[in-house]
């Protein structure tokens, strides 16, 4: 079986430093935009030492360049 470590960790990040301070939505339109929201967040705002000091993106485009 493959190691899903990776996911597991973006997913704990997520529910932990996003959803849980967020208000809870109350639609299904609600819902997809506060995780819209999230994923653009995560992708780039945060930045992560494992990814020397760079967010998601900058991170891919500083590996690919």
């Amino acid at each position: 079986p493959a190691d899903n470590a990776v996911i597991e960790r973006w997913w704990c990040d997520f529910k932990h430093l996003w959803l849980a301070h967020q208000p809870a939505p109350q639609t299904y339109d609600q819902l997809l935009k506060l995780v819209a929201e999230g994923v653009k967040y995560f992708n780039t705002v945060e930045i992560s030492g494992k990814r020397k000091n760079l967010t998601a993106v900058d991170y891919y485009r500083s590996e690919i360049a």
